[in-house]
């Protein structure tokens, strides 16, 4: 009896793997090439820092190419296409933008704020703002726009490697 359940789990799993059971690849998703960013600042990782990519030659198809860096300030690339997203990105040139958004600490509970009168919300909010503010951006804004980044990668056949230092980017 366990022999049979077995031989039919198999046949089971068998089946969906060659019929692509889960998220079948879209039409139009070119192959993609492993591709990792490291950003540092000041040899530092930064953590929870968008990575988008977008191609010097424009695609016939809308694709989403980003990643968020993780612990050790590595973003691992991926492209979304038609609500799949795959590991890696399409052959080609890109112009690579690097954001992290600035966040200041709440002086008050998300509770509290929901029940304070409006007038009283746009004061603390008003305030909030400014405390934002005033945090020092570690990304430098010539990186945050794709239209202004001289930060560019080249992903080949090996795909793509690269570290970035925000430091070297500070004066242009």
């Amino acid at each position: 009896m366990v022999q049979y359940f077995i031989l039919r789990l198999f046949v089971l799993v068998l089946l969906c793997s060659l019929t692509s059971c889960g998220k079948k690849v879209p039409d139009g998703m070119p192959l993609l090439r492993s591709c990792s960013i490291k950003i540092l600042n000041d040899g530092e990782p930064v953590p929870d820092a968008v990575v988008q990519l977008t191609p010097i030659v424009k695609a016939t198809k809308s694709m989403s190419i980003a990643g968020t860096t993780d612990k050790n300030g590595v973003a691992y690339i991926t492209t979304t296409l038609a609500n799949y997203t795959g590991k890696g990105v399409p052959e080609g040139t890109y112009k690579v933008v690097v954001r992290k958004t600035v966040v200041a600490e709440h002086t008050v509970s998300p509770a509290e704020r929901a029940q304070m009168p409006l007038r009283e919300q746009r004061e603390y909010y008003a305030e909030y703002n400014k405390r934002v503010a005033e945090i020092p951006r570690i990304v430098p804004d010539v990186l945050t726009y794709s239209s202004q980044t001289p930060l560019e990668i080249e992903v080949a056949d090996k795909g793509c490697e690269r570290v970035v230092e925000l430091k070297d980017y500070q004066d242009e």
